[in-house]
């Protein structure tokens, strides 16, 4: 008989490694919730401004909800993961854009700028500053994955 698990956010990690010591062991055919994180690890607040974004400290990792072990699983395996329902943990969300940081070229943004998105009805992500612009919300599961064979961070 499958059975059904919750995990909280509440002790992220940052990194892969298999000598992590699991929150949770499950069997296949189990069921987990998993509370996550954004990916600025709670910095940003639905009034974070873009001085609160250029003031935000080196990123240090994803922060990641688990590890999970999948009993009978061995290095070599295939693991299904199936997502069965995601939900919005927050009322808002953001976008972050600064200098020096991802593709777009320095000259093309010489200042931080930080976008604070309404996601209050959970069907459209509005901009707080314009009320014209809804973006349809498709939400994604973010990082997911195994930790390496190699010891260590990864």
């Amino acid at each position: 008989m499958a059975n059904s698990y919750e995990l909280d956010s509440d002790q992220p990690h940052y990194n892969w490694d298999n000598a992590r010591e699991a929150r949770l062991e499950i069997d296949p055919g189990d069921t987990v919730i998993f509370n996550t994180r954004d990916s600025g690890d709670r910095f940003f607040t639905i009034d974070s401004t873009s001085e609160d974004a250029a003031r935000r400290e080196p990123f240090k990792g994803h922060p990641l909800t688990g590890p999970v072990y999948v009993r009978g699983a061995a290095p070599g395996d295939v693991l299904v993961v199936e997502i069965m329902e995601m939900d919005l943990a927050e009322k808002f969300g953001w976008t972050a854009i600064r200098p020096g940081r991802g593709l777009l070229p320095e000259e093309e943004v010489p200042a931080t700028y930080l976008q604070i998105w309404d996601l209050s009805d959970k069907k459209f992500a509005r901009m707080k500053q314009r009320d014209n612009v809804a973006i349809p919300v498709a939400p994604f599961p973010g990082i997911m994955g195994n930790a390496l064979a190699e010891p260590g961070e990864h």
